[in-house]
C-alpha cells in the first residue's frame, strides 16, 4: 500500500520535494542564527566598554566624595544602580524622626514619604539624573531609605545581638 506520493504506507523516508524544502528551511534557520551572533558579537564589546566606562565615573565620583566627607557608611552612603552611583548624604535627625513617626507606625510608607526623605540627602548625581535614575529604576527609593537608616544607626546583626 502507498500514499499518494507513491511511498510505502509506514516508510518514514521523506519524499525528495519535502527534504529539499526541508533543507532550505534550515539552511535560511542557520543563515539568520548567524547574522544575530555577528549583530550580539558587534554589541557586546560597545556594552562592555559602557559598562566599564560608568564602573570608572563611579569610582572616580566615591573616590571624590570619600576624599572631602569620609568613608561611605560613615557621613555618606554609596548606592550603586544599573545607571551609575547614588551618593546621599546622613539625614538630619529631625528629619528622619518625622519620616519614622509617619512611617513606622502604619502599613509602610508611600512613596513620597521616601521621596521627602531622600531628595534633601543627595549629593549625587545631580538631581535631573537622579530623576531619572528613580523613574527608570522604581525600587531604587525604598534602597535609598534603607541607606539612611543605616547611616541613622540602624544595624540588624547590633540588634540581633541584644
Amino acid at each position: 500500500m502507498s500514499n499518494a506520493n507513491g511511498q510505502a504506507v509506514g516508510d518514514k523516508s521523506i519524499d525528495p520535494a519535502a527534504a529539499a524544502e526541508l533543507a532550505e528551511l534550515r539552511a535560511k534557520r542557520a543563515e539568520l542564527a548567524a547574522r544575530r551572533v555577528k549583530r550580539e558579537d558587534a554589541r557586546a564589546p560597545q556594552e562592555t566598554l559602557a559598562r566599564e566606562r560608568l564602573a570608572l565615573e563611579d569610582d572616580e565620583v566615591i573616590e571624590r566624595f570619600e576624599s572631602e566627607r569620609g568613608p561611605d557608611g560613615v557621613d555618606i552612603r554609596v548606592v550603586r544602580t544599573p545607571g551609575g552611583v547614588i551618593i546621599l548624604k546622613r539625614a538630619g535627625a529631625a528629619s528622619f524622626k518625622r519620616w519614622m513617626d509617619r512611617n513606622l507606625s502604619r502599613d509602610g510608607a508611600k512613596t513620597e514619604d521616601h521621596e521627602r526623605l531622600v531628595r534633601p540627602c543627595v549629593l549625587h548625581p545631580p538631581m535631573a539624573r537622579f530623576d531619572e535614575l528613580v523613574e527608570k529604576y522604581t525600587m531604587t527609593w525604598v534602597r535609598l531609605t534603607g541607606a539612611l537608616g543605616l547611616l541613622a544607626g540602624h544595624r540588624t546583626e547590633e540588634l540581633e545581638e541584644k
